[in-house]
């Protein structure tokens, strides 16, 4: 396989999410990083966005995505090659946050500065990466079909998950960086790979790997 430019540009920005989640694991940021965090929260709660923040956070949990996976393999069980790639990387970015979470350890906001920020969910693991950024952020690359208004509106929805878990007082800005900076890079790599290909036929399901896909 040639390695193109973009294969190089896919592993740098996955170098740069770990590299960033060893740098703020140190805590020497995060009491920079807390006042943005506070006074966005602040401006959310004065606004009235915390029932719309809650909602996006909900339409990016596991639950909320592996529902989709489920539904999409249904619509397209003619051709679920995307459908199939869509749960399979579920399933992987879930292990590779948890991996990151355990590994970096940084604690949640809410719970590092309880008197400035408030939790409006009660998070037992670490805080990075965004678990939720993640999930919606890798997906992106496998959902998109080359219409501008999709690219879009998947731009909007990472955005605003994204903002979300901030609002909520349960990820720093950088959490969220860094689980984008993780996940659609990840996504492209594992795809470039034929990882679900491969995986497919290891379980002897190798012709549903067949057939059309977006990407």
């Amino acid at each position: 396989m040639k390695i193109k430019a973009a294969d190089a540009a896919a592993v740098f920005l996955v170098f740069l999410s770990v590299a960033l989640g060893g740098y703020v694991s140190t805590g020497s940021f995060d009491g920079y990083e807390v006042a943005y965090v506070r006074s966005f929260q602040q401006f959310a709660v004065a606004s009235g966005l915390i029932p719309f923040f809650k909602l996006m956070t909900y339409v990016g949990s596991l639950y909320s995505w592996a529902a989709f996976a489920v539904l999409l393999l249904l619509v397209e069980r003619r051709r679920p090659k995307r459908a199939l790639k869509v749960g399979m990387f579920l399933l992987g970015i879930s292990a590779v946050d948890l991996a990151f979470k355990v590994l970096f350890a940084r604690p949640r906001p809410y719970r590092a500065f309880p008197n400035l920020v408030q939790g409006f969910e009660n998070e037992n693991m670490s805080s990075y990466p965004s678990g939720h950024t993640s999930r919606v952020g890798g997906e992106w690359y496998f959902l998109r079909n080359g219409r501008p208004y999709l690219d879009a509106l998947l731009a909007v929805l990472t955005v605003l998950i994204s903002l979300s878990r901030v609002a909520l007082g349960v990820h720093y800005f950088t959490d969220t960086l860094g689980a984008f900076l993780l996940s659609y890079p990840l996504a492209y790599l594992t795809n470039r790979l034929g990882l679900y290909e491969l995986a497919l036929k290891t379980v002897g399901l190798g012709k549903l790997a067949e057939g059309s896909s977006s990407t």
